[in-house]
């Protein structure tokens, strides 16, 4: 009220003020406390009118609106329920597809959503690819390939759990002689290591299973050959991506220059192992031991039920 009496000399020295340090000129608008009968005067009256009819006759109202089936659905509280019970809905559907309980489940919503996302990253940069395949393999590189092609059809066409245990490891040692081939004979000794322990939890572990029996349905294998297959050709697109960059790393001729200065040692390729990338070696060192201890607990486990 005091602001609408002094409106003259108060507001509108405001006014000049701001409009000067905003558009650096005066627009002259003028502030009254009284501006006459007009619309806006009428709108406001007419509210709060409205508002005090409301509060005086609330209960009589309440009863109206509510004996109305139709208001159910311009109540704000109607569709918040139904947004909260359709979201309590979606998150028990949702639950039930990704935490079934079931393995092989995980793993086929984990290489789905990987297709997914790397495929659509693929596709936004499909002209920054560029692709550059030399096909010149030696004879070794032959049959090595032909050899996992082999273990991986017997380890998805076999009737016996251990003979697809034995195609998987078969895959995992070839992998492994694949390392040795191209000079990463530490990459290869943990391959062997975690690859023997594996194949010997997996032996452990099916004798403890029921009998194997295929159970299923062309339907699901169809749609396990489509998980599979575009996991696979998704891995073998990005390797090929990554073997077409040109290799210019300058660490080569680091680790050659530094090696006997630095490292105090001729061999490049021990001083590498056991100085420039020492703690990469102790975590392989790690998983070796790791591996061992598994393999002797498990043994001696077996041991022990065989004397009981």
């Amino acid at each position: 009220l005091t602001l609408g009496m002094f409106s003259s000399s108060i507001i509108n020295n405001l006014i000049n003020f701001t409009e000067l340090g905003i558009i650096t000129k005066k627009l002259n608008i003028p502030v009254k406390l009284w501006h006459g009968f007009t619309l806006e005067l009428a709108l406001s009256v007419l509210t709060v009118s409205l508002g005090v009819f409301v509060y005086l006759f609330r209960e009589k109202i309440i009863n109206i609106i509510t004996n109305i089936s139709f208001t159910n659905y311009i109540k704000p509280s109607f569709y918040y329920d139904k947004l909260l019970e359709g979201t309590i809905k979606f998150a028990k559907n949702s639950t039930k597809a990704l935490q079934s309980g079931y393995l092989r489940y995980y793993i086929i919503w984990i290489i789905a959503t990987t297709v997914l996302i790397a495929g659509y990253t693929l596709f936004n940069f499909r002209n920054d690819i560029k692709l550059s395949i030399s096909f010149n393999p030696t004879l070794l590189e032959i049959i090595i390939t032909l050899i996992m092609i082999a273990s991986t059809y017997i380890a998805i066409r076999a009737k016996s759990r251990l003979v697809s245990i034995i195609g998987v490891g078969v895959i995992g040692y070839l992998v492994a002689v694949i390392f040795l081939m191209y000079s990463a004979p530490d990459l290869a000794m943990t391959q062997f290591a975690v690859e023997t322990l594996t194949v010997i939890i997996f032996v452990l572990v099916i004798y403890k299973l029921p009998k194997f029996i295929p159970y299923y349905s062309t339907r699901r294998r169809i749609r396990d050959f489509i998980v599979a297959g575009s996991g696979g050709l998704l891995m073998a697109l990005l390797a090929l991506i990554i073997i077409s960059e040109p290799l210019t790393s300058e660490l080569k001729n680091y680790f050659a220059e530094n090696s006997l200065p630095l490292g105090k040692g001729k061999n490049i390729v021990n001083v590498i192992l056991v100085d420039f990338r020492a703690l990469d070696t102790m975590g392989e060192i790690t998983v070796l031991a790791i591996a061992a201890i598994g393999v002797f607990a498990l043994l001696k486990l077996r041991k022990k039920e065989e004397k009981e």
